[in-house]
């Protein structure tokens, strides 16, 4: 797929390696990386190469891979260690849905038993597009290292 890119857009900068990111898993036709701004420990982000605002402007192969990665990070989460008693997959599709970046993505929530409240919170915080506090390198690094090896790459994103 070549890759078109929207000017300006931080996700398409992500996808160019043009924006520092802590790279999860890199194919073809999408990239999942982790969210600066994690509403959970091993929270990521899914989003395809070529830029979209929405989900209805994907090809639908695209919209398939795009959830087959965002079922690998899931799982990935599930065997990692972190903390995992099921997970969320979140697509916000369009302004009036929250969306604050215009380019599709999935947000991949790893959840716990008993998390709601501090899950809850985290979203009534990016409803008012308020993201809270902004997670380490190093602290996303540590994290991609448990995640890598269950999504079939290296520990160190090599």
């Amino acid at each position: 797929m070549t890759m078109t890119a929207e000017p300006g857009c931080v996700f398409c900068a992500i996808v160019a390696s043009r924006a520092p990111a802590v790279v999860l898993l890199r194919e073809d036709s999408c990239v999942a990386f982790l969210d600066l701004f994690p509403i959970a420990r091993g929270h990521a982000l899914v989003v395809p190469v070529e830029h979209a605002a929405t989900l209805g402007e994907l090809p639908p192969s695209v919209q398939r891979e795009l959830f087959a990665m965002a079922g690998k990070v899931l799982e990935a989460q599930r065997l990692s260690g972190l903390p995992f008693s099921g997970g969320n997959l979140l697509l916000n599709d369009g302004r009036a849905a929250n969306q604050h970046i215009p380019h599709v993505h999935v947000h991949v929530v790893p959840r716990t038993s008993g998390d709601l409240p501090r899950i809850v919170g985290g979203l009534v915080r990016r409803l008012l597009r308020g993201f809270g506090a902004r997670a380490s390198r190093k602290r996303l690094e540590e994290t991609a290292v448990l995640l890598r090896p269950y999504l079939g790459v290296a520990s160190d994103g090599g």
